[in-house]
């Protein structure tokens, strides 16, 4: 909880001085008798560490410290309404980035108003940045709708990467952005087809293994410190862009050959 420090009166009997006690640290949560770093606490075993708050309860009272889960619920959404103000400016910050990358995940939630336990609900995950640094927001929704990109996006100009679901497709043709799609994706299908025992595919999946080897040897090199931005860039666009233009070329010759 911290300890705040408290001075006099002295002990003579003549001095009429008062207590004097230094001001206590401002709190996320006012009134709150958790301090801040105890709220930290609390937030990242949940939100970080997977930690649920009736299993916290459980860690707690081990100690001899009586936290029911209801209050680590109730100061999850104070701290969460807290916050409104720097959520706000997370999303401004990612939509300033170049490049926005986004998915959404299916989520359980076992107590929503007018919903069952089975029911999906979803996850959508944003990743922006600001100077430098990832910039990673989790926005909860129960619909996996096109609309919820549209509308987080809103007034978005840069490059947008996703995986193939159609509820992109949309934003994806909004002026000012440019879609961009994601190789990992399109390589899980020549992995089906290799299954299968296509040995075209088995050649298509060997070219994306040589670009995937050549930008990690590349990214090695600038996080090493050994190319800058712009050599990094230079040489990433002379050595893989002829990769990638043989890959096309390759797919549209096998394209009326192959199986789809």
């Amino acid at each position: 909880m911290g300890f705040i420090k408290k001075y006099g009166p002295c002990g003579c009997k003549d001095c009429q001085s008062p207590i004097i006690q230094a001001p206590g640290p401002v709190k996320f949560i006012p009134g709150s008798r958790f301090s801040n770093n105890t709220l930290a606490f609390f937030l990242t075993s949940k939100f970080v560490d997977a930690q649920p708050f009736y299993r916290m309860e459980q860690i707690l009272s081990r100690f001899g410290i009586d936290t029911p889960r209801a209050t680590l619920c109730a100061l999850a959404i104070r701290a969460g309404r807290s916050l409104g103000d720097l959520i706000e400016a997370m999303k401004e910050d990612i939509k300033r980035s170049p490049v926005v990358l986004m998915d959404e995940t299916v989520v359980q939630v076992l107590h929503e108003r007018n919903s069952s336990p089975q029911s999906k609900h979803f996850m959508w995950v944003t990743e922006g940045f600001s100077e430098g640094k990832p910039l990673i927001f989790f926005h909860y929704h129960t619909s996996r709708s096109k609309e919820i990109p549209l509308k987080f996006l809103k007034d978005y100009q840069g490059y947008l990467q996703t995986d193939g679901y159609s509820g992109y497709d949309e934003i994806g043709r909004v002026p000012g952005i440019t879609y961009v799609g994601c190789l990992a994706h399109v390589r899980r299908k020549f992995i089906d087809a290799e299954k299968l025992g296509s040995k075209e595919a088995s050649i298509f999946i060997s070219m994306i293994g040589e670009l995937y080897e050549k930008e990690a040897e590349l990214r090695q090199q600038y996080e090493e410190g050994l190319l800058t931005t712009e050599s990094f860039l230079s040489l990433r666009r002379k050595e893989q862009a002829p990769r990638l233009t043989a890959m096309h070329a390759w797919l549209r010759t096998h394209a009326g050959i192959s199986p789809p």
